[in-house]
């Protein structure tokens, strides 16, 4: 759930999670 509303996601989009500066997940969007 993200904090504030995303528009215009969709399918094939890369999305990546960071704690502070520390990556902590990745994928494409499905």
């Amino acid at each position: 759930e993200f904090e504030k509303p995303q528009s215009a996601i969709t399918e094939g989009q890369f999305v990546a999670w960071y704690l502070e500066d520390e990556l902590v997940g990745s994928g494409v969007i499905s």
